[in-house]
């Protein structure tokens, strides 16, 4: 799932685990358990995926995502045809 990383909370925190340390393991328990509180409490998981999709435009020429949150869009095409 990965919302938030041992790293991310270090630069937060602006400390430094040592690797494989005690400290660090139990860091990363914290965050597992955070981070299935959250997912149970929103009832999703979130999870980075890339695929591809092919949408049609309405008569405006808007397009609605069936689907949300939208972390990125690399390509827009125009299939004419």
């Amino acid at each position: 799932m990965a919302l938030v990383t041992v790293a991310d909370v270090s630069a937060y925190l602006k400390i430094e685990f040592t690797a494989a340390s005690a400290e660090e393991a139990q860091c990363q328990s914290f965050i597992d358990v955070v981070e299935t509180f959250i997912t149970d409490v929103v009832g999703m998981s979130f999870v980075v995926d890339d695929f591809t999709e092919r949408l049609q435009a309405d008569y405006d020429g808007i397009i609605r995502l069936p689907f949300t949150p939208v972390n990125a869009v690399t390509e827009v095409k125009t299939i004419s045809g």
